[in-house]
């Protein structure tokens, strides 16, 4: 039951509406989540208003170089293999994922690298297909198409898609992929914001849902509570007045750290 509830209360809250980065907790309704269809649809006034923001954000100094340094760290790591356990594979789609969350901060910084980074996940899409939804891989595929085209706004949003989705999916099956899909997304995406110093407390807030199903949920094992102390971590910061990214990327860095169960 704590499973369906957080990963339905994860899903809804992406799906409702919240303006200039406030969060006000009667915003948030239960809503039905529809598929997604393509990151241009009207899914959710939420993924398109963060996307917009986040626009206007700009990256320098050491913040931006911290950020440039973690969105290709995990790319290096050995765990792209899928191979042996299902829980390496896991670990493996926590990679990826959170590597794919920060590739709308590296097209601010560095857009070659944004390109070189997304080629390389798309090269490696087909080991992923089969173990998440559909509907998510359509998602991450719109997402690397727009990084491929410097369309910043549209890969933020389809990744934000993609969160939202994948969160959805953890109560119809596969539900540590899912799970793990759904925070490597939201500590990359993180990024967007701690590495300009923004604030943002909605993006905060969505955090809970996912915490409490890798702290609580008695499918899920040691190395999920250690992703949610990190995920806390994450969380913590983007919601502070002036987030830390170095704070941020090393916990994204022992979240890619962590060994399988």
């Amino acid at each position: 039951m704590k499973k369906l509830i957080a990963s339905f209360a994860l899903a809804s809250m992406m799906t409702t509406t919240v303006y200039a980065g406030k969060f006000n907790p009667a915003d948030y309704k239960v809503v039905a989540v529809a598929p997604v269809l393509s990151a241009s649809n009207t899914r959710g006034v939420f993924e398109a208003e963060l996307a917009a923001q986040a626009s206007g954000l700009s990256y320098s100094g050491d913040k931006a170089a911290a950020a440039k340094k973690a969105a290709s760290a995990g790319l290096a790591s050995s765990g792209f293999g899928f191979a042996g356990k299902a829980q390496g594979a896991d670990v493996a789609l926590l990679i990826l994922a959170s590597t794919l969350g920060m590739l709308p901060t590296a097209m601010k910084i560095d857009p070659a690298a944004a390109k070189n980074n997304a080629a390389q996940i798309k090269a490696l899409m087909p080991k992923v297909e089969g173990r998440i939804a559909p509907d998510v891989i359509k998602a991450i595929n719109i997402a690397v198409a727009a990084v491929e085209a410097d369309d910043f706004q549209t890969a933020l949003k389809a990744l934000l898609v993609a969160m939202a989705v994948s969160a959805e999916s953890i109560k119809k099956g596969n539900e540590r992929a899912h799970g793990y899909v759904a925070t490597g997304l939201y500590a990359g995406l993180a990024v967007t914001w701690a590495a300009a110093g923004q604030q943002n407390t909605a993006f905060a807030e969505i955090a809970a849902p996912l915490v409490m199903l890798l702290e609580e949920d008695a499918a899920m094992g040691g190395a999920d509570r250690q992703v949610a102390a990190q995920l806390k971590t994450v969380a913590n910061e983007v919601g502070a007045a002036s987030p830390n990214v170095s704070n941020v990327v090393n916990a994204i860095s022992a979240m890619q750290a962590v060994k399988p169960d």
